[in-house]
């Protein structure tokens, strides 16, 4: 008689030994839910040929082959069994007679109960098994999947063929059918049979394991009570005839508005202490599920809407759902944000004992003392994080290039604004989400497009149809629709429900005077002759273009054709931010600072496009050229004397510059008093004032001439005549006199105190302005009664504070200067336009720009391109892709962009989202029944 008391050992070692190094047993005596590469001789030849070992197709054989066959399992199994009899019906097609010679086969399933960790909850141990398994089942429900195997079953049930019993106090899993039975953790679920890494043993007839094995599971079966009309009874009232479109009407609800925590209780049960929002909760459930499924999910909600939370709650249930499945080996996290939230995350991170998480502020990863560890700890991750994603679209970067060679099994991206550029966000979009969770159809796509030299129409919805089955994105408009439905999820203490604030879009006179605006037209004329060549010191063609003549000519023409037009944007938008803005552009930072008398300096220096020209001379752009078939244009070398040369062109750029820089010196500080007068005024009325702009330079002159009185050079605003239609904002009420009518005691006798916050601040420095911001240690980013910041308050922020930070108590946000695009506005807007605002209302101001400091189309298309790297200076690369749009170079590209037209873009984007062709995982089931909210 065959034993396998010891007889395993031998066989066992077959495969585990060799040149191969060790492998895991046969399936046939353990099986086990498994990928494994095939076997030399199995394999095709092809790279990465795997096959699929699983528990279920191990016990499916089992009962195939079995006249009787009798499982013991949990009763969360049933879901599992109505697809399991949907597919192998208990009436087959000539059942084996094994040992029940009637020709038909009898079951007998003996449902145990589902121990937890968890008190109070679901499994409550006091309570009979089978009216836990009803009260569960009618809550939970059934897939609409698993109907025809419900029908299957409930058949079989009544034909005698199928018995169900129940037992107390039961956790084994066995599965015992007439030629081998099964023992180990599988559960009869979809999780046990095919997904968890799992531990069974099988075990054939006649051997002596086999019989004692079947022994047990009898003697379970004699102690159980019958419970099969109970469980018929229960299938039936999951059940219940209806029209199709009732069906469909449910499946659609199982998705859109079922309980998608119920499906991710080990990592729900971890989180229900917390005060999450409806959407919040739903939106992890959903991440958890596309983590499944995918392996990377993009979380898209709008700004304001708590993403950082669902970002840290998400992995705070990954996290937890891998260590409850035993797969602790793949929990090493990263979580790589913005320097300003690195704290927020720290904390949240900290509440969770189930893994060691690192958070790393992106600029640790391109610069610093440990760059090259934090980039390899990035690498090691087997979860990442990613928080402001946007951050890394350009390829270039060092931070970019970090996330691009990290092997995470697992990431998340969030960012309201995913794409900002087209088609080619599209694609980097992609690649963040990594291209091994692509699957084969998905990758060649991608593959064909991504060395298209241009996207058709067909080309980018095929593109964001990819993007769209890992995505969570709920719009400003989606949100405030799901607080209606769901008051009670969002109610305040007081009874008051969070929703996002009503937006006022204003605008205020920028009050320059008419000399001023006869100089901006000549510094614009100006800045059109410029060449932009402290973009064109180098031109360095990829490996893929070299010895191409047409391509290299091509990348010539594009880099001379966006340096010409960048240089442009780069003085104008100078211009539209400030005298000292200009000035620093064309001088340097500690130059600028000098002219205008600045009382602090800055940390970082920009600018200086002088000393940046000149330096073409001493390394001229041909020696740095790596071109095989194309030169850089005649006067960018030391071509024939009748033609110009470098130094003829480096001399006509310099003179130029000079003459903008002198007419630079001309311009009154008329704009920036208009803009003290603003803050002066709306801070008689608000706790904290907030005021953004792009230039830090302009921040320091604004910061004293606040603190200081009328500033440098005029004693007022001067002459606001011409200045455009800037008398009354935009909802229809009055901006206010001219500044030169009552510049002059409210600044002297101005109380409030004035910080600068921006990216050059010292790390001390910065901590104390985190601080007055009421940023210093909590959770709560609120000013003023009930919060933690310092009432009082103005702060000056660059957009390097636009980012994270939540300011909700501030009701206003004084926009310096036009953001060029929108993301960047929405972005600003973003730190008071908050779902937990106390304000029913809130006033965004922008300035009204006479014509000549307004913002050319062209500055908003370059910009586009440029939406993620700031143009601070002469420190990054040329965008390529900036020289080969025309519409940049048309007459159209000349036209101005007037703040009405801006703030109607703007109140378009609050409606449909920044993307609205950008839709989620779930968007075909809503339209499928008509529904355009994600709510």
């Amino acid at each position: 008689m065959p034993s396998e008391d010891h007889s395993g050992e031998g066989h066992a070692s077959e495969g585990n030994a060799g040149e191969e190094g060790p492998r895991w047993p046969p399936q046939e005596r353990f099986p086990l839910n498994l990928k494994e590469p095939l076997s030399q001789e199995r394999s095709t030849g092809r790279e990465g040929s795997r096959e699929e070992r699983s528990v279920g197709e191990t016990v499916r054989k089992i009962y195939r082959g079995s006249g009787r066959f009798l499982a013991v399992t949990a009763f969360t199994s049933l879901e599992h069994l109505l697809s399991f009899f949907g597919e192998n019906p208990a009436s087959g097609e000539n059942p084996p007679l094994g040992e029940n010679p009637a020709g038909e086969r009898q079951i007998d399933i003996v449902l145990g109960s589902e121990p937890s960790p968890a008190t109070g909850g679901l499994y409550e141990s006091t309570r009979p098994v089978a009216q836990q398994a009803r009260d569960y089942w009618l809550r939970r429900g059934v897939s609409v999947l698993s109907g025809g195997g419900a029908l299957r079953l409930l058949r079989a049930v009544e034909e005698g063929q199928v018995r169900f019993h129940a037992a107390g106090n039961l956790h084994a899993k066995i599965y015992v059918g007439d030629g081998a039975a099964v023992l180990g953790s599988s559960n009869f679920s979809r999780q046990g049979m095919a997904e968890q890494q799992e531990a069974n043993a099988r075990f054939e007839a006649g051997s002596g394991r086999y019989r004692e094995l079947r022994t047990i599971a009898e003697r379970y079966l004699e102690g159980a009570e019958d419970r099969t009309e109970e469980i018929a009874s229960l299938i039936r009232d999951l059940l219940r005839p209806v029209t199709w479109q009732e069906a469909l009407a449910r499946g659609a609800a199982e998705i859109l508005e079922g309980d998608w925590t119920d499906r991710y209780p080990e990592a729900f049960r971890l989180l229900q202490e917390e005060d999450l929002w409806p959407h919040q909760e739903r939106a992890i459930a959903q991440g958890l599920w596309i983590l499944d499924t995918r392996g990377s999910v993009l979380v898209a909600d709008a700004t304001g809407s708590g993403k950082t939370r669902i970002g840290t709650h998400l992995l705070y249930g990954l996290l937890n759902r891998l260590w409850a499945q035993g797969q602790v080996h793949r929990t090493d996290a990263t979580v790589v944000c913005p320097p300003q939230v690195t704290g927020e995350w720290e904390r949240e991170i900290r509440r969770s004992e189930a893994a060691e998480v690192s958070a790393i502020s992106h600029g640790m990863l391109s610069q610093g003392r440990n760059a090259e560890a934090e980039r390899e700890e990035v690498r090691q991750a087997n979860v990442l994080f990613l928080d402001e994603a946007h951050n890394y679209l350009s390829r270039t970067s060092k931070r970019s290039k970090a996330i691009t060679t990290s092997a995470s099994d697992y990431s998340a991206l969030l960012t309201a604004t995913p794409i900002n550029r087209g088609t080619g966000d599209l694609l980097r979009m992609i690649e963040l989400l990594g291209l091994d969770n692509l699957s084969d159809r998905e990758f060649r796509a991608y593959k064909e497009l991504q060395e298209k030299a241009s996207l058709t129409a067909g080309d980018e919805r095929q593109l964001r149809e990819i993007v769209r089955q890992c995505t969570i994105r709920r719009t400003k408009q989606d949100l405030n629709q799901i607080v209606s439905r769901r008051p009670e999820g969002y109610a305040r203490e007081d009874g008051t429900v969070y929703r996002f604030p009503e937006h006022n879009c204003r605008t205020y006179r920028t009050g320059e005077t008419a000399r001023d605006k006869r100089l901006a037209e000549e510094i614009g004329e100006l800045a059109e002759e410029l060449r932009g060549l402290q973009w064109l010191r180098k031109f360095k063609a990829p490996p893929w273009t070299l010895g191409n003549a047409k391509k290299e000519k091509a990348l010539v023409e594009r880099r001379v054709k966006g340096a010409d037009g960048l240089s442009t944007h780069v003085i104008r938008r100078a211009l539209q931010s400030s005298k000292a803005a200009l000035l620093e552009i064309v001088y340097g930072t500690e130059k600028a600072a000098e002219m205008i008398g600045l009382e602090e300096g800055l940390k970082t220096k920009s600018g200086d496009f002088l000393s940046a020209v000149g330096e073409l001379l001493e390394d001229p752009p041909e020696e740095k050229s790596n071109l095989e078939e194309a030169r850089p244009p005649s006067w960018l070398t030391e071509g024939p004397e009748e033609t110009e040369g470098l130094e003829e062109t480096v001399e006509t750029e310099r003179r130029t510059l000079r003459e903008i820089g002198q007419k630079a010196r001309e311009l009154s500080e008329a704009r920036t008093q208009a803009r003290a007068e603003k803050i002066r005024e709306i801070a008689q009325e608000e706790p904290l004032v907030l005021a953004f702009g792009a230039k830090p330079l302009t921040l320091h002159a604004l910061r004293d001439c606040l603190q200081g009185g009328s500033g440098e050079g005029s004693g007022g605003a001067g002459d606001t005549s011409g200045a455009g239609d800037t008398s009354s904002d935009s909802s229809g009420g009055s901006s206010g006199d001219s500044p030169s009518n009552s510049s002059g005691d409210s600044s002297s006798n101005f109380w409030r105190e004035v910080v600068v916050a921006d990216g050059s601040m010292p790390a001390g420095r910065r901590q104390s302005v985190r601080e007055k911001l009421g940023l210093g240690g909590s959770e709560q980013t609120n000013v003023g009664p009930g919060g933690e910041g310092k009432e009082g308050l103005v702060a000056l922020c660059s957009d390097a504070m636009s980012e994270g930070l939540n300011l909700q108590r501030a009701s206003s946000v004084v926009l310096l200067d036009t953001p060029s695009v929108i993301r960047i506005a929405e972005q600003r807007v973003g730190r008071i336009d908050r779902m937990d605002s106390p304000h029913e209302e809130i006033d965004v101001w922008w300035p009204a720009d006479s014509r000549p400091f307004q913002s050319a189309r062209r500055g908003l298309l370059i910009e586009r391109y440029n939406a993620n790297e700031r143009l601070l200076g002469n420190n990054i690369d040329l965008p390529d892709a900036i020289g080969g749009e025309d519409e940049i170079f048309s007459e159209e590209g000349r036209r101005r962009a007037s703040a009405t037209a801006l703030i109607e873009k703007y109140e378009a984007h609050q409606e449909t989202g920044p993307e609205h062709r950008l839709g989620d995982a779930f968007r075909p089931v809503r339209e499928l029944v008509g529904l355009a909210s994600p709510g």
